[in-house]
């Protein structure tokens, strides 16, 4: 192996290392981390009522501004920002008729103490 190889090898391991990391946050939900630190979830409820319900935790329980949400029949999208200007994004996906995957994001670099928070937020409301 070259000395380059090697550097990329030693640059990418703890990018790599985070991906698929999994944890729960303090109600108990379950979530992935993905490789561009994002925190995934599955949740309890159609994509319309999880959609509104994510849309109410960024606007009333995180305090964000919410700037853009869109759905359709298979996805939907809130976008936002956090009072220091942060991008939030927050992005649902219909898994079944009763489940839908929820990812979500806080640039830079992903927050992940604003990610577990938006999502036990989530999952307390659809409780």
């Amino acid at each position: 192996m070259n000395r380059y190889a090697a550097l990329a090898v030693l640059a990418a391991a703890p990018v790599l290392g985070l991906a698929g990391c999994q944890g729960k946050t303090d109600s108990g939900q379950s979530y992935t981390m993905t490789i561009d630190r994002r925190l995934e979830a599955m949740m309890p409820g159609d994509l319309k009522t999880v959609h509104a319900a994510a849309e109410q935790v960024l606007k009333q329980d995180m305090g964000y501004t919410v700037t853009t949400s869109n759905i359709d029949a298979l996805s939907a999208v809130i976008e936002g920002r956090t009072a220091r200007d942060n991008r939030v994004k927050v992005e649902s996906f219909k898994d079944g008729d009763r489940v839908t995957k929820v990812r979500v994001g806080v640039d830079p670099a992903g927050d992940e103490l604003a990610m577990r928070s938006i999502l036990d937020n989530l999952a307390r409301r659809l409780k």
